[in-house]
């Protein structure tokens, strides 16, 4: 079966530009952190699946003397998030897969962040490689996804029952295990050390009838907030944080 991947389009609605969203924020958090602590006068960041320029927009907000440039698979995407944020000299949207690894020249970026897009793909090794490989010496990828606590790398495919008689599936939830990300980036000789930091919704997210491929939590017996989905698995996201060496 063709393996597909159309639920991102759901960025074209979104409009928390102004109203992030509580990963956008923890993000910007750990990005910023890393450009004070930088030295050179000239700063880039790069993301790596940009959607609608929401986290770009957020970033240029706290630290508009930096260069964006937001990359995105999906041309509809692009388009919107280059009307959103026009005029803007030191922000660029252009259109690109992470895969293609002369996308972007060696070294480019002081931190180079993927949100929400490492499950989308079967094979993390080639995907980390060029985000390592986009990234200046000391600087840092980072990397928010779902990881597994356990020792199994699992792989997702689904459909909607209305497609059950469609010849594709649907991709995007894949978890790989940290351990299996973590024996990977032990033998880079690029990685200088890594971190993966859990991350934690802060409130009750509500179920989307009308979307339920949407996550939202529920409590477990001891009060912990889990996360979950259509998919009835439990999500673990993790910010992945990785400093390059060379």
């Amino acid at each position: 079966m063709q393996l597909i991947r159309k639920h991102d389009y759901i960025y074209l609605k979104s409009n928390k530009y102004n109203k992030p969203k509580q990963v956008h924020l923890e993000l910007s958090e750990i990005i910023n952190k890393k450009l004070k602590n930088t030295k050179s006068k000239f700063k880039h960041v790069i993301d790596i699946g940009c959607a609608n320029g929401e986290l770009i927009y957020l970033l240029n907000k706290i630290h508009n003397t930096c260069n964006y440039t937001g990359y995105d698979v999906l041309k509809p995407l692009i388009k919107k998030a280059k009307k959103k944020l026009k005029n803007i000299e030191n922000i660029k949207f252009k259109h690109g897969s992470v895969l293609k690894k002369n996308l972007i020249k060696k070294s480019s970026g002081t931190v180079v962040v993927m949100c929400g897009v490492l499950s989308i793909f079967d094979n993390f090794e080639k995907v980390i490689n060029n985000l390592i490989y986009w990234t200046k010496n000391k600087g840092e990828v980072v990397i928010f996804g779902i990881f597994n606590d356990n020792l199994l790398d699992v792989f997702i495919k689904y459909r909607k029952t209305s497609d059950y008689n469609k010849n594709f599936l649907e991709q995007g939830w894949n978890t790989f295990s940290k351990q299996s990300i973590s024996n990977y980036l032990n033998k880079k000789k690029e990685v200088e050390k890594f971190k993966f930091k859990k991350f934690n919704i802060k409130f009750n997210l509500k179920k989307n009838k009308n979307d339920i491929l949407r996550t939202w939590t529920f409590k477990n017996q001891k009060g912990n907030r889990l996360t979950t989905n259509g998919l009835n698995v439990i999500f673990q996201p993790y910010f992945l944080t990785i400093k390059v060496k060379r």
